[in-house]
């Protein structure tokens, strides 16, 4: 790094763009390189500078943004057995540390996916113990949003109650910026408005019948709609998404007020390629919680009191369930159904086959019934997915496969 091509191509870096950190000039240095040398060489390492990559970076249409990350110590004064010496000098054995966490999350819109990165020149250590010593991150970054996470230690002592009294891999302080440390998203934002909000969201019917829901929406293609609701004082889950602008809420009865057994609060949002509007205004239904086929008690009773046959007569499920998502493969999205014999607090979460969280498309209470949920792609490249649903003591996976 203190060769003097490579300060030269940083000092242009800083020239084009001086919101640079040092950590971002290495970073970016470092991965437009290219690697044309299958092995160390001790002139010119693993390969070449690409200057003009670096600077293509570094300038428009690219932004480089910070934020800020969090560093909090996780455990005090810990025992961790490392397999390997957790620094030169030290070798294997169980140390006493303190253990801190560095890490960042940021939700965006960029097209294709970014770089991002933590205030820092390498990677720390994982917090598994027993500990390999081996660089490890934590890194989960799309179009939308990114996650990053890794560990330092501050070792203490040895399992002999000797001083060590260092930072492991590497002491971090040094990066920190006004007392605390940053993120760095580099990409070009999206230059795609979301699509506009849905207004006037409101209850068509009377009481004593289905809650028909219906709200305005200027014509845009491949746009849909995300309907949320939430019971009483709890938090809004995601209910059903609809290309169309109406939907009939058939998990209750409307009620007049002083007969009602809970206030229902609506909400909507229109989705289109991964990009979100806010949302509409927000309305409250009073309800009976029953189905509309019998008000004599919860929905949440009915379904578990009732057997198969009357279940069927209902038409609730009989049992939980996770279908095939439709289409699959797919190109753009897909519709993930799911059926609940009764309300249940319920995740739905897409992930890569390295286990990383890529989408979360439900998290929250969900009443009995039928469900639909519509996976949106985005910018998330070809490949084999999987989703999961948690509904109560119920799991079940499924793959499906995205060709762009």
């Amino acid at each position: 790094m203190a060769a003097p091509f490579v300060t030269g191509t940083a000092s242009l870096m800083l020239a084009a763009n001086g919101n640079l950190r040092n950590y971002d000039l290495e970073h970016i240095l470092k991965r437009t390189a290219q690697r044309y040398h299958l092995g160390w060489d001790s002139r010119i390492g693993y390969g070449m500078i690409n200057a003009y990559a670096a600077l293509q970076k570094v300038t428009a249409p690219n932004t480089v943004t910070h934020g800020n990350a969090s560093f909090i110590r996780r455990y005090t004064n810990t025992s961790t057995s490392f397999v390997n010496g957790p620094l030169p000098g030290l070798a294997a054995g169980t140390y006493y540390s303190d253990i801190y966490e560095l890490s960042a999350t940021a939700s965006y819109s960029y097209n294709g996916t970014p770089w991002a990165w933590l205030a820092v020149t390498d990677k720390g250590y994982s917090a598994a113990n027993p500990n390999d010593a081996s660089r490890w991150m934590q890194e989960s970054v799309t179009s939308t949003s990114m996650s990053l996470k890794t560990f330092f230690y501050y070792i203490r002592t040895n399992s002999a109650g000797q001083t060590i009294n260092q930072w492991a891999p590497f002491d971090p302080t040094p990066y920190q910026r006004n007392g605390s440390y940053e993120y760095t998203v580099v990409g070009t934002p999206t230059t795609t408005n979301p699509p506009a909000a849905p207004t006037n969201l409101r209850q068509v019917n009377s009481a004593g019948s289905l809650p028909r829901l219906v709200w305005n929406a200027s014509a845009t293609p491949d746009v849909t709609y995300q309907l949320y609701r939430a019971k009483d004082t709890n938090p809004y889950a995601l209910l059903y998404t609809t290309p169309a602008t109406d939907y009939t809420d058939s998990q209750i009865t409307l009620a007049p007020p002083s007969e009602a057994e809970s206030a229902y609060r609506y909400k909507v949002r229109a989705a289109k390629g991964g990009l979100y509007s806010s949302y509409s205004n927000e309305i409250t239904v009073y309800a009976k919680n029953c189905t509309p086929w019998n008000c004599s008690g919860s929905a949440s009773t009915l379904a578990s009191g009732l057997d198969a046959a009357a279940k069927a007569a209902l038409a609730l499920p009989t049992d939980y369930a996770l279908h095939a998502s439709t289409p699959n493969p797919f190109s753009h999205s897909t519709e993930i159904r799911y059926e609940l014999p009764e309300a249940a607090h319920v995740r739905l979460a897409v992930y890569n086959l390295l286990g990383q969280e890529v989408r979360r498309l439900v998290d929250g209470e969900v009443g009995a019934g039928f469900h639909t949920a519509t996976f949106e792609a985005g910018d998330l490249p070809s490949g084999v997915y999987l989703y999961r649903i948690t509904a109560g003591d119920f799991t079940q996976t499924h793959r499906m496969v995205l060709t762009k």
